[in-house]
């Protein structure tokens, strides 16, 4: 994302570019606060069509996602219902009350119920610009627990070297869609809101991940990491000195 995107604009530009079936975007529509503020009935019927079941309402500013900055969570971010005017109108002044530019943007997507996980996965190290995809999800059923910051006890890292052949069935087709993003954006630094349902793989957002960008030098970390997977193949052979005949690594399990 060489020029900054909104929200709602990178999102177009995947939609374009999606060459695997079962990965999907949410159905969505955007416009402006100012277009809101001049063509509200309209906007208002065009949201009724497009959509038959429960959406997300969410800003769509040129203050966020920027390659700088990314005011992730400044904006509210509301469920409602398209068929229910009065409160969908209420919803959206709610939300453009927020913005100052009259030309950022209100993104209504389709709200995916009940997903088998949800999370953010991010294609670099955000500090230190490591080569690993990064996936925060939890299996709550909810698709805003992992960015809220709130208490979740189904919160589950994974972290997977970018060279590694072997990944995990479930995120496939997830590591598929991010490579092909880093190419349509020109970026390996993503920042990817999705989740998973019914074996589809569905993309809420992808905006550019801040923090450090410098080089790694990747051949160097490779090599290091098959020296740490034969240490500890070495550590867990069975010992005859030792009891039992696993070996569990800990992080100061006797520090009391």
């Amino acid at each position: 994302m060489k020029k900054s995107l909104s929200k709602a604009k990178a999102l177009k530009k995947i939609e374009k570019n999606l060459n695997k079936n079962n990965i999907l975007i949410p159905k969505f529509f955007y416009f402006t606060k100012k277009n809101f503020l001049k063509n509200k009935n309209k906007i208002l019927n065009a949201i009724n069509l497009k959509f038959n079941k429960k959406i997300i309402i969410r800003s769509s500013t040129y203050d966020e996602d920027t390659s700088a900055i990314s005011n992730a969570g400044k904006y509210l971010s509301l469920t409602s219902d398209p068929k229910n005017k009065v409160s969908l109108e209420s919803d959206i002044a709610t939300i453009i009350k927020q913005f100052k530019n009259l030309n950022d943007q209100v993104l209504v997507q389709e709200f995916i119920n009940k997903p088998l996980l949800s999370g953010v996965l991010f294609t670099k190290d955000k500090n230190l610009n490591s080569p690993y995809y990064i996936i925060n999800y939890d299996k709550s059923g909810k698709t805003n627990l992992v960015t809220s910051g709130e208490k979740n006890p189904t919160f589950r890292s994974l972290i997977i070297f970018k060279q590694h052949k072997k990944i995990p069935k479930i995120f496939k087709d997830l590591i598929i869609a991010s490579k092909n993003f880093e190419r349509i954006f020109q970026n390996d630094r993503l920042d990817i809101e999705f989740c998973l349902k019914k074996k589809k793989t569905y993309i809420f957002q992808c905006r550019p991940l801040i923090g450090l960008s410098g080089k790694f030098e990747v051949k160097h970390l490779a090599s290091v990491l098959v020296n740490i997977d034969k240490k500890i193949s070495k550590i867990k052979k069975t010992n005859p000195t030792l009891s039992g005949n696993d070996t569990l690594l800990s992080n100061m399990s006797d520090w009391n």
